[in-house]
């Protein structure tokens, strides 16, 4: 006679040790990238005003008044190039990259000037922490905030991804780092 369910004393037994979803592997989380909105037409040209139009003029100044060649280019040419680079590096884009597949976690800055990347392994991350603190000028208060993924290496060394700059290019930015952190399988605390 067969034994009911709630009978079966070993997991091993046919008529219904339970669920045979304990043998199968869990799914791992899906890859996933998270990039900074693109900029708007208006954006760059305000961009293009404030960064560009002044190094053309002040350029200009220097040709127009004939100023002597040191100061052409000690102060004009350096002047120039800063500016256009600021514009450049003003349009740059931030990407996360959360990829289970081969267990790594990549923050990329890239723009017309250069680019950068920093990576760690995924499964070492630990929390996303979220900080805000007030910094005092002479005239104002002003809020600063940061996003930092911390984790721990196999050697037991913590580790810091610095994450603000992506972060906070949103317009909701706590929500997108819950977002982040549920796509790397981390705690938010923040």
């Amino acid at each position: 006679m067969e034994k009911a369910w709630w009978e079966v004393q070993g997991p091993g037994d046919a008529a219904g040790s339970g669920s045979d979803m304990n043998d199968e592997p869990l799914r791992p989380l899906p890859d996933k990238d998270f990039e900074t909105d693109a900029h708007s037409v208006i954006t760059v040209f305000v961009r293009f005003l404030v960064f560009v139009i002044p190094a053309i003029g002040i350029l200009w100044f220097f040709i127009d008044f004939n100023a002597p060649i040191y100061v052409w280019l000690c102060c004009g040419i350096p002047t120039g190039l800063c500016s256009v680079l600021a514009f450049f590096s003003s349009l740059s884009t931030r990407r996360l990259r959360v990829q289970h597949s081969i267990d790594r976690l990549v923050i990329e800055d890239s723009s017309r000037v250069g680019s950068s990347s920093e990576e760690r392994p995924l499964s070492e991350a630990a929390y996303l922490e979220y900080t805000e603190s007030w910094d005092q000028d002479a005239d104002r208060r002003r809020k600063s905030i940061g996003y930092i993924v911390h984790g721990y290496s196999s050697e037991g060394v913590k580790w810091k991804l610095d994450v603000t700059g992506l972060l906070g290019s949103f317009r909701n930015h706590r929500r997108k780092a819950e977002e982040i952190a549920d796509a790397i399988g981390i705690e938010f605390r923040g």
